[in-house]
């Protein structure tokens, strides 16, 4: 196990946490809202709007999203820890 400063943790690890946890938040927040704002819909328009194509674009970019956080969880658990 790989001893560190507190400063050498600030400046090397902190960074990149603190990014992973802020953009995860924000996809856990958007996920929700869009469930919200469809559910929130009384009716909808007999032909596709652009919200709803887009909302089909992220799905389908998610799916590759998806594969990425996953790799990166495995890479996150393989790396060697610090105290």
């Amino acid at each position: 196990m790989k001893h560190i400063t507190l400063d050498e943790w600030d400046r090397n690890y902190a960074p990149y946490l603190n990014a992973i946890c802020i953009r995860a938040a924000h996809v856990v927040i958007d996920s929700n809202q869009i469930r919200d704002w469809v559910e929130n819909l009384g009716a909808v328009p007999d032909f596709e709007t652009e919200a709803i194509s887009r909302l089909k674009m992220a799905k389908r970019e998610l799916g590759t999203a998806l594969e990425a956080i996953d790799k990166a969880i495995d890479s996150y658990n393989s790396k060697d820890k610090v105290t």
